[in-house]
Formats: C-alpha cells, structure tokens, sequence
C-alpha cells in the first residue's frame, strides 16, 4: 500500500465503492439481519458508506506536505523546511455493532487512502458485514494484507491487536472503559478513540413543532435508540413542554414495531438479549444509568459497550 500513488490509491478506493454499489441491496439485507436495523435504516447505511469511500479517495488525492518559511529565528534565514507525508503502517480498527458497515468505512477508507494496511477487528455481534466486505477489496484490486479481518470476542483479539507493537495505530469506536484500556496499553503508538456521547436538544418557545417533532423521534428512535448520537434529553421551555410531549408521544406511537426486513418497519429487535431487558427495566428507578465517581455518565452493566467494545 506504502508504494501506491496518490491517485492509485484514489482510484482503488473509487473501485471498492462501485462494487459497493453494485451489491448495495444485498449488504442491505445482511446489515439488517445481522443488526435488526430496519431494512430502510441499512440501506441508508450502505449509501452513507459508499459516501464515504468517496471521501476517502478525494482525501487520498489531496494529500501533500507544507513547504515553510524558516526566518523566525536568525539562523533560518533564506531557509525553507518540507514537510511529507508518510504512512504510519499497520493500523488496527475497532468497530461497534451499531453501523457495522459505515463505521468499518470511516477506518479503512482513510487509512487507505494515507498508504496504509488495516487489520480490522468488527463487534463479535455482527462480524458479517467486514466478511462480505472483505471480498470486494480483493475485487479491486488492492494489494495482498490492505485489509484483513480477525473476528472473535473483544477481551480476547482486542488484547492481541492492541499489544502487538507492529500495529502502528489503533482507532476504536466504542464505550469509554475499553478506550481508556486501549489507550493504557498502547504507549507512545498512535491512538484515536471515539467514545461514548449524550445528546441534548433544547425547545424554545416558538419552534416548528410541525418541524421539529418529527426529527426528534427519529433521532431517539432510529435502530431503536442504539446510536451514539441519538438523542437522549430533550429541555422544553414551559410554555410549550405540554404541548411538545403530546406531539412527541403521538408521533412515537406511530412508529410500527416489526421485522427488520419489512419496509414499513421503524423499530425493530435489539442487538442482544442483555439489551433488551436493559430496556424491560427502565421504568425501576435507577435502572437505565449509573454514575461514576469521574461525574462521567456511564451504561449500566449489561448495556451494549458497557463491558466490552460492543
């Protein structure tokens, strides 16, 4: 990958995104069987991917160094220093169950794109997706070892691939205790973590609820609430809290709960059975979160990313 042009790079990126395409329906359906995302949902996913792939091959050809002036300091007069630069190697890329695919896309289509090869580490919930994609990179001709994909349970090949020195970098999407075991067990190597998230949105008085409502349940409520970004607390003003909680309530129950493969489905199964009984106590006082000790906010054990990098 190191000794591929900019544009050779760029190229292969754009190649892997039309064979993306064109099974686009096809990892589709497996997102949403292996996830329960309502099929709509996954698709979404799949062009979002493709999206991405995109910007990776724009970036892969905008990369360059700085040529800088050197005269702040007297010794560096008429002097100019050049900046390239170089791929880091062998990056590491851990992704949650939630986007299996476009997640996996934000990862290896940057790294990619910079020269690097990947070893890509998917949720042991939903390895299907990396699998599938896998082939396509093969398809378009990237070299031997680009991408490689080890499947199995966190505490097991997460360990591994953040130990492993020959692993330059590591990119981690998940919850905030596995972030910060990555980053104490990777030293002075290359770290970028995504952790964790808590919404909020706040109504003023003369807002469109025609508008707006429907954005918020889709926002709380698309892959049935399992999104980092979702939205998770909603401050109304009171002239209009009422008001908005009746709309946002009718509007929720019109959501249809069904199979993931059915077209008119908006909420669908959770990711796992812990998941699902996280959800069933919710309404026992303190059930939905616990509060550490750092006055960071935390998932309740059980909760998916809770206790590995689901």
């Amino acid at each position: 990958m190191a000794v591929l042009t900019l544009y050779e790079r760029a190229e292969l990126l754009e190649r892997i995104r039309a064979l993306l395409a064109q099974d686009a329906e096809e990892f589709a359906r497996l997102i949403a069987s292996e996830t329960g995302k309502p099929i709509r949902e996954a698709r979404v996913e799949v062009e979002r991917s493709q999206q991405t792939l995109l910007a990776s091959a724009d970036g892969a050809r905008n990369l360059h160094g700085e040529v800088i002036p050197m005269e702040a300091a007297p010794a560096g007069k008429g002097r100019w220093a050049m900046t390239v630069r170089e791929p880091v190697g062998i990056v590491g890329a851990i992704t949650p169950f939630n986007f299996p695919l476009n997640l996996a896309m934000h990862k290896v289509g940057p790294a990619l794109a910079a020269g690097n090869s990947v070893i890509h580490k998917p949720s042991e919930n939903t390895p299907l997706s990396a699998l599938r994609f896998a082939p396509l990179v093969h398809e378009a001709g990237a070299p031997a070892g680009a991408y490689n994909v080890v499947t199995g349970p966190g505490e097991t090949v997460e360990n591994w691939l953040v130990t492993d020195e020959r692993v330059a970098m590591i990119t981690f999407t998940g919850s905030i205790p596995v972030g910060e075991q990555i980053r104490a067990k990777t030293g002075l190597r290359r770290v970028a973590l995504e952790m964790g998230n808590n919404s909020s949105l706040i109504v003023e008085p003369d807002a469109d609820l025609d508008w707006l409502v429907p954005r918020c349940v889709t926002g709380g409520f698309s892959h049935s609430g399992q999104v980092c970004i979702s939205l998770q607390n909603v401050y109304v003003h009171e002239k209009i809290a009422d008001h908005f909680a009746e709309r946002f309530v009718e509007t929720a129950r019109s959501l249809k709960i069904g199979h993931p493969l059915e077209e008119d489905t908006a909420i669908s199964s959770l990711i796992s059975v812990e998941a699902a009984e996280r959800v069933d106590s919710m309404d026992r006082p303190g059930a939905e979160c616990q509060q550490p000790r750092s006055g960071r906010w935390s998932p309740s054990p059980g909760y998916p990313g809770a206790n590995d990098s689901r």
